[in-house]
């Protein structure tokens, strides 16, 4: 199936970023039709430069230092230009941003006649105008191009508004510092490399003065003397290089004859002090000149798209590769076969609720009827749910996670929407998806499991990550959830985070990750692995390997933007396949899961005491990778996932990764073969990891924070025979560790679900076909355990 190919509307501020995007937005085989700009108003009072410049307002979402030279790029690029004044302030001053409830939420609302926008909205909703505007000239635009690189406070003020107007966000520069090669600097080398020209117009930082104004931002030598000044005054870290904290602004005025039909000359320019010390080039007498000769016939041959998979996920590709599945075989344990028609499921039977010091557990939630629709059950479902939510005075964003399970995949269409009514605020819950056929109980199309923060802050600020848009980084998120969002684990001491006051070690729970090119959001194919070097030819696990391996780096990706230093463990949902193709996949994928962390390890790297610190325009402005103490400007920024600093091992010989199990069920989303999640734990000052007998052949792995109340035990039930093992386990308190007062419980099993399970068990059931361990061999039911 051939990626979606979009007409795109482009929102220009006239900096290097917005106009980059727009060479990405081409290589991926896109259109450009129109450029959108916004700039400040006139007021009244204010008084107007020679070059018709205005005051800079300093919007926090717009770059509008340089505006009055805006028009130069319809001639310049040779594309139809739409201007509208900004109006409004940033009345919305959150990281992330949700519309108010008067503004169109839909696309068709959106697309309908260009209203002006109003002084008393939001600067951000200034953009809806606008691209109506547009719209009403364009109406086949599908997509809008942003330069977002590091902003979570930019990015989701776009994605708001370009999702209301049905388009789609592009984002490629997104994380781009953290894509291959990882340094900061490999933005202004590959502009460089296609001859782009930005100039520096604007400086604002402590380490830079008018010395820089008028310089050629991608210019090897301006990009030496940046990194030079950034490291003198404070680092180089969280994209101080590239502006992103505000440190400077540009004007690009050159770029590769595949984009640029001319080129803008400059004329007279004057350094202008500005408020806070910050310096301004005016300049006069500006106008497009033809290309030089050769000029006009750049392409994009030199355009350098970010690797597909990251170094430590190529290595883990080659060790797979040297894996033998071909006719690995394996003695069935047990076959889910479909249950008997029994009576309709009452709510009250199947409902399981639990609390612990933070949080409420609600599991296996049912339809109280089960002879209707999926669709019709979901919105049951729903309903009771919002009413036991008010009963809490809790509001829907209180939700972190939500566990959806179907009966088929074909049904998601209609539940979808239903599901996602509940969620308008900015960050909605991360989402497991699974289909489980007929393991799930006669009649039951709908089962839901969530997880409720009691203090209603729902991860808001606290970790929650909700990408939208599309990029090189990791699959978007268009829907009602979001890639991570995170849970305060409880002190020790109590009170000691009441009222906001302090901040503790946090559970991120990840959004279920399947094997998506985030670029074209397709499930990666023959063509793909072909592009990113990793040849297959006749191997006939070829392909399940690389979803494997491009699912996992998704889950890492999305970790460590959201800072997570360990994981409690990993599971690895399998779709239908024969027999001997799903045991063959289950050493795969468990395969890559203690590899990946073998690699790691092996290389891994612990933070400094001494660790760099976000300023305030970065808390400000949401940008959401924390720079760690090995970040620069032209070095690997990543944080280290695992964080071998803090994880303390029982012991020697235990090998430093978390529990891992495979599970097959009957689908997944988008046809993937692979589904990859986990619960990270972020935050933390040390984490102790060791492996633990509850009770006589119950492996299990405990992981115990440092400073909180709480723990999570992974526990594995070999045989069928022993299933009473999780009875045992639920049933009898004094199995947990010593001096726990508490426990929540997910089991994951392969024995046919019926009314026994659901009445019965005290905890959230994932029924499934067949388990594995991580080293593939084959198990009847795992345990999760948070114990407090």
């Amino acid at each position: 199936m051939s990626p979606t190919k979009h007409k795109v509307i482009a929102l220009i501020s006239g900096g290097k970023d917005s106009l980059f995007s727009l060479l990405h937005c081409l290589a991926n085989g896109h259109e450009i039709v129109a450029l959108a700009n916004l700039y400040p108003a006139p007021s009244p009072s204010a008084t107007t430069s020679d070059d018709g410049e205005g005051p800079d307002i300093d919007s926090y979402m717009y770059q509008t230092v340089g505006h009055s030279l805006i028009p130069l790029y319809e001639e310049a690029l040779n594309l139809p230009l739409y201007r509208q004044p900004i109006l409004g302030s940033a009345l919305c001053t959150a990281r992330d941003y949700a519309p108010s409830p008067s503004v169109p939420s839909t696309a068709a609302e959106g697309r309908g006649s260009a209203a002006p926008a109003t002084a008393d909205e939001d600067e951000t909703e200034s953009l809806v105008p606008l691209l109506q505007q547009v719209l009403l000239a364009h109406p086949d635009a599908t997509a809008l191009s942003t330069g977002a690189i590091l902003s979570t406070y930019q990015r989701t003020r776009i994605e708001s508004v370009a999702l209301r107007l049905g388009l789609v966000p592009l984002a490629f520069l997104w994380q781009y510092p953290y894509l291959p090669p990882y340094a900061q600097t490999s933005l202004l080398s590959d502009m460089a490399a296609l001859g782009m020209d930005a100039r520096i117009i604007k400086v604002a930082s402590g380490g830079l003065d008018e010395g820089f104004l008028g310089l050629n931002v991608a210019d090897p030598r301006t990009v030496a003397r940046l990194v030079g000044r950034m490291r003198r005054f404070g680092g180089g870290g969280g994209g101080a290089v590239l502006g992103e904290g505000g440190e400077f602004e540009t004007l690009a005025v050159r770029g590769p004859g595949v984009l640029w039909r001319g080129k803008i000359e400059l004329g007279g320019t004057e350094a202008m002090v500005g408020e806070g010390g910050s310096v301004v080039l005016r300049i006069k007498g500006a106008r497009v000149v033809e290309n030089e000769d050769g000029e006009e016939d750049g392409g994009l041959s030199s355009l350098r798209i970010p690797a597909l998979l990251d170094d430590e996920f190529k290595m883990l590709w080659q060790r797979l590769r040297e894996l033998d599945t071909e006719n690995t075989t394996a003695a069935r344990i047990q076959q889910s076969t479909p249950t008997q028609p029994g009576p309709p499921i009452s709510l009250s039977e199947t409902w399981i609720t639990t609390q612990t010091p933070t949080a409420l557990h609600i599991s296996n939630m049912t339809s109280p009827t089960a002879d209707l629709t999926a669709a019709t059950q979901m919105y049951s479902i729903m309903a009771h749910l919002a009413f036991v939510l008010a009963s809490h005075n809790l509001p829907p964003s209180s939700i972190i996670s939500s566990t959806l399970l179907l009966r088929s995949m074909s049904s998601f269409t209609s539940i979808n929407p239903i599901y996602g009514h509940l969620f308008t605020a900015s960050n909605p819950p991360s989402r497991v998806t699974v289909a489980c056929g007929d393991a799930l109980p006669y009649g039951v199309e709908v089962v839901l499991s969530v997880v409720v923060d009691l203090r209603g802050e729902g991860g808001e600020g606290g970790g929650g990550l909700h990408v939208q848009s599309r990029s090189y980084w990791a699959p978007a998120n268009i829907g009602p959830y979001s890639q991570a969002k995170s849970l305060r684990m409880a002190p020790l001491t109590a009170g000691e985070y009441q009222d906001g006051q302090g901040e503790g070690p946090r559970e991120v729970f990840v959004a279920g990750q399947i094997p998506l090119v985030p670029a074209s959001m397709e499930i990666i194919g023959p063509n793909d692995l072909k592009r990113a070097g990793l040849e297959v030819g006749g191997d006939k696990m070829g392909e399940f390997r690389a979803q494997t391996v491009l699912a996992l780096q998704h889950l890492w990706r999305v970790g460590r933007a959201v800072n997570v230093q360990w994981w409690t463990g990993g599971v690895a949902f399998l779709a239908k396949c024969t027999e001997g193709e799903a045991t063959a996949r289950a050493r795969v994928a468990g395969r890559a899961w203690r590899d990946l962390h073998r690699v790691l390890g092996e290389a891994g790297r612990g933070n400094s005491e001494d660790e760099e610190e976000l300023d305030v325009w970065d808390l400000k402005n949401g940008v959401t990778h924390q720079p760690n103490a090995n970040e620069s400007a032209d070095g690997d920024g990543r944080p280290p996932l695992p964080d071998s600093s803090i994880v303390q091992i029982s012991s020697q010989e235990q090998s430093p990764t978390p529990p891992c199990i495979v599970v097959q069920v009957d689908e997944l989303p988008r046809g993937a073969a692979i589904e990859w999640t986990s619960v990270g734990l972020a935050d933390c000052s040390r984490i102790d990891f060791e492996e633990v007998s509850l009770s006589p052949g119950l492996p299990s792995y405990k992981t115990q924070v440092a400073g909180t109340d709480s723990c999570m035990v992974w526990s594995e039930i070999a045989t069928p025979d022993r299933i009473w093992l999780v009875d045992h386990l639920l049933d009898h308190p004094d199995n947990s560790p010593s001096g726990q007062r508490g426990r929540q419980t997910t089991v994951y099993t392969s024995e046919s679900l019926n009314l026994r399970w659901l009445k019965t068990t005290s905890a959230q059931i994932i029924p499934c076909r067949r388990l594995w361990d991580v080293d593939g061999s084959e198990i009847a039911a795992s345990v999760l355990s948070r114990v407090w």
